[in-house]
């Protein structure tokens, strides 16, 4: 097998292990590969020191990033507000929406079919000088009797 074959082939091998790693697993697979180059005294080879060194990189890369949050989108997420808080939640196509659109003047989408609210929604209201939030979600449950 001549040598661009070799790297070719060590390249895909490189992607399929570390495709799915991260942090601490990531750094030991790659540390593993560039010993696995070097013991196979590959590294004399222009293609694969230049691989190592990139491989090194990464690893550097990967040790010294701040690890962040990961941020996920939350359909049920609705900030506090008000002073208290009511949800309503039930049965699918009972009346959830209608209610909360004749309470809290809010124009959520009502409909004539099940589903009809997706993600959490809020609106609020005033009682005795009390702002309440109210809170409308979808329904749980979407069977009918015949």
């Amino acid at each position: 097998m001549n040598n661009y074959r070799k790297f070719k082939w060590y390249r895909f091998n490189i992607a399929r292990r570390i495709r799915i790693l991260e942090g601490d697993e990531l750094i030991q697979e790659l540390e593993d590969i560039i010993d696995d180059i070097r013991a196979k005294k590959l590294d004399k080879i222009g293609m694969f020191r230049l691989q190592v060194r990139q491989l090194e990189d990464m690893i550097a890369e990967t040790r010294f990033k701040p690890k962040q949050k990961s941020r996920q989108y939350d359909p049920f997420y609705i900030p506090r507000s008000g002073d208290g808080r009511i949800a309503l939640f039930g049965v699918s196509n009972v009346g959830k929406s209608t209610l909360m659109n004749a309470v809290t003047n809010t124009e959520v989408k009502t409909g004539d079919y099940l589903h009809t609210t997706r993600t959490a929604l809020a609106g609020t209201c005033d009682f005795n000088k009390l702002k309440i939030q109210i809170v409308d979600l979808p329904g749980f449950l979407d069977f009918k009797e015949d």
